[in-house]
């Protein structure tokens, strides 16, 4: 039997959302349902109850990681614990006494902000002041800087 939306995709919604949360990509969604890659695309296309239910099942996780790569571009405190030998010293009848225990200190630290992220966050939330093309900035900068030549020989030139 062909597959078909009603038969094969419609009554599968509560497993293709549990997948997509789980971070299957369309290619794994369509070959568990037993259809091309082709097939569930234009299936997304023409049912927009299929589209809505993928969208709705990656936001929890695209919002994850918009707050991960956020607190890495920004940097962050963590809360640590690290066990510490620490000995005591006393006297008893005596005798020196020396008693070790261990401790749990717990502490900040602070997570440095990293340039690739801050990098990645400025190219594509403001691409029109963060420029990836370096060359072409370069090129820019030898344009202007021949135009001015130019300009500053046509003023020798009155």
């Amino acid at each position: 039997m062909k597959p078909t939306y009603g038969t094969f995709v419609k009554p599968r919604f509560g497993e293709i959302a549990a997948w997509i949360r789980l971070g299957a990509t369309d290619r794994e969604v369509a070959r568990r349902l037993g259809i091309s890659d082709t097939t569930l695309r234009r299936y997304r296309k023409k049912h927009p109850e299929l589209e809505e239910l993928a969208r709705e099942a990656k936001r929890p996780a695209d919002e994850l990681v918009i707050g991960a790569l956020f607190k890495l571009a920004t940097g962050y405190t963590v809360d640590c614990e690290k066990p510490l030998k620490v000995a005591t010293e006393h006297i008893e009848g005596g005798k020196k006494i020396v008693r070790e225990e261990v401790i749990v200190a717990t502490y900040k630290e602070y997570i440095k902000p990293e340039v690739p992220a801050i990098t990645f966050w400025l190219n594509n939330r403001m691409p029109d002041i963060f420029k990836r093309n370096a060359g072409k900035e370069n090129l820019d900068e030898k344009r202007f800087e021949l135009a001015r030549q130019q300009a500053d020989a046509e003023a020798w030139d009155v």
